[in-house]
């Protein structure tokens, strides 16, 4: 439960952080990067987690992550192009 738990926090996170880029770049950007990069949101995954297929969409972006110790992924997508499992925008969920 604790890997699951910090898989979803940092997806949250990551919301936060794409966020910050579009209110400063009216853009998402797609990347991320843990030191402050050009083009890229501002994010550090926990230790054991690895971000996975961040990219943009027609009006948001989507990612998954997994963490070492689980087979469960986890997702999450701003927009209207999901990605599974996640099924409401906004909201990491778990598979």
């Amino acid at each position: 439960k604790a890997y699951i738990a910090s898989m979803k926090s940092d997806l949250r996170n990551l919301v936060t952080a794409e966020e910050a880029y579009f209110a400063d770049s009216t853009r998402y950007s797609g990347s991320s990067a843990c030191t402050p990069t050009a083009g890229s949101a501002t994010f550090c995954e926990t230790t054991g987690n690895t971000l996975q297929n961040l990219g943009t969409t027609s009006d948001g972006w989507k990612s998954s992550i997994k963490n070492a110790n689980t087979t469960k992924t986890c997702a999450i997508f701003i927009g209207s192009t999901s990605v599974s499992p996640a099924t409401k925008e906004g909201e990491p969920k778990c598979q």
